[in-house]
């Protein structure tokens, strides 16, 4: 991965990772207020020096040995149940209290801090000072002391409690908590992503599948299909501007021949086929082609909801023979030059109608009519309708959708087309990330420009670029 994939991935995965930091650290001062405070009593100890005659230091190699050994022997006997047993008898606590113990040496000394932990402060030090009074005061009894000295332990320093709670510690646990909750998200979004192939992005579907989408679509505003018409209901936005660049995709395609049928499907349903289909007949009708329309989804019909038009009758109805022809049952849309065949009653046997030679009869009639037909077909990998609809097509769009069509449905689609024989045109990225800032903001002075009645001709905007309206040939 390049640097700039694994910032996209941080900030892809920014709110897990901030929600499980925030849930750790409100975790972590939840049950530090629960939890009863222990405070610490350190005492500074010292393990007496073998002196001369006259006083001096006279320590060898073999007495700094010794006096290490010895330093970890005292460690050792302070620690042990009958010192602590009696220190805490003597107190009145009685033999069996609980008491937090450590004895940690300080390097290359012979000194060694004597630390007891306990809920009370004055406790803590009191404790920590009988200990060592009953270490010493039976000593003699422990251990063989071969110094001249009376005991082989020197108090530095007196037992001294710490000024506030050393446990707990909500700043440090939640300090630690909240980074392994960091990486824990982090974890949980990497694992997700290895194990979803759904693309998100088009980096995505060039780095799984090997496609580069011939472009992209933003997610659609709209409840109805009708709002989601973009090319005629909001024909200044970035979206809008993109169906209408697709044109030149199906003009310059190397086909050998001018394109008269073009197949807009997708691997799996609900991709966003429909909507592109209806876009992109406005689009190329806006040029003056005529174009025609055809909804062949005889199981889920849409197509005439985005134009506000009946389902009465249609496509279902051609193919099944009831009706003789497709003209009478075309209908006009606002534009002069772009007609619909809806999709007509439900079928429960589409494939058979499909499948039949009125297919391209019905086909071979439109196409004396028009410049264009498109047909908006079902999904290729879940019915067989859109494999048998490909014999009348010259090209197919295959639709993708953002965050829903896996890699694996994008290739099986691909490889479904290809096995067929199909030309296809290219992959149309649907749902993926909003149009860039700039864009947007060129798109609204253009808008703005344009309700105000004024000319658009030379138009400057803000970066730099001179415009006409978009849409014209």
């Amino acid at each position: 991965m390049e640097l700039r994939q694994y910032i996209n991935f941080v900030l892809r995965w920014w709110w897990l990772v901030a929600s499980m930091v925030l849930l750790a650290v409100v975790l972590v001062f939840v049950a530090a207020s629960r939890e009863q405070p222990i405070y610490a009593a350190t005492t500074k100890l010292l393990v007496n020096q073998k002196r001369g005659s006259l006083g001096t230091p006279t320590q060898t190699m073999d007495d700094l040995r010794v006096g290490s050994l010895l330093a970890y022997t005292v460690m050792e006997l302070m620690r042990s149940r009958p010192v602590v047993s009696e220190a805490t008898q003597q107190l009145g606590l009685g033999p069996n209290y609980s008491v937090r113990l450590t004895a940690s040496p300080i390097a290359d000394t012979q000194l060694f801090n004597l630390t007891v932990q306990d809920a009370d402060k004055a406790r803590a030090v009191a404790i920590a000072d009988q200990i060592v009074q009953v270490f010493m005061s039976n000593e003699g009894y422990l251990i063989d002391n071969p110094y001249d000295r009376e005991s082989s332990v020197v108090i530095i320093e007196p037992a001294r409690a710490s000024g506030k709670p050393v446990s707990p510690d909500p700043q440090r646990n939640a300090l630690l908590l909240g980074m392994v909750a960091a990486f824990a998200a982090l974890a949980v979004g990497f694992l997700y992503d290895f194990f979803n192939t759904k693309m998100k992005t088009e980096a995505d579907m060039q780095r799984l599948t090997g496609f580069i989408p011939l472009d992209s679509i933003s997610v659609l505003k709209g409840d109805l299909p009708s709002e989601k018409l973009v090319v005629e209901r909001d024909s200044f936005s970035p979206d809008a501007e993109t169906y209408r660049m697709m044109r030149s995709h199906i003009d310059t395609f190397p086909l050998g021949r001018t394109i008269r049928t073009l197949a807009v499907t997708s691997g799996s349903p609900r991709d966003g086929k429909s909507t592109t289909a209806a876009n992109l007949a406005v689009a190329l009708a806006q040029t003056g082609r005529r174009v025609v329309l055809v909804d062949t989804d005889l199981r889920s019909a849409t197509l005439h909801a985005y134009f506000g038009l009946s389902n009465s009758a249609g496509a279902t109805e051609v193919l099944s023979g009831s009706e003789p022809s497709a003209l009478p049952l075309l209908q006009k849309t606002s534009l002069p030059n772009l007609q619909l065949l809806s999709g007509g009653a439900f079928s429960q046997t589409p494939s058979l109608l499909i499948g039949s030679e009125q297919l391209e009869h019905m086909t071979e009639e439109l196409k004396a009519i028009s410049d264009l037909i498109i047909f908006d077909t079902p999904s290729l990998l879940a019915v067989v309708d859109a494999t048998l609809l490909m014999r009348t097509c010259d090209v197919a769009l295959v639709v993708a959708r953002a965050n829903a069509t896996s890699a694996e449905t994008l290739k099986r689609a691909y490889a479904q087309l290809q096995q067929s024989g199909q030309s296809i045109l290219g992959v149309l990225f649907n749902a993926v990330a909003k149009p860039r800032l700039r864009d947007k903001r060129y798109y609204q002075q253009l808008r703005h420009k344009i309700s105000r009645g004024s000319s658009t001709q030379g138009l400057t905007f803000a970066n730099g670029d001179s415009s006409v309206v978009p849409g014209g040939d």
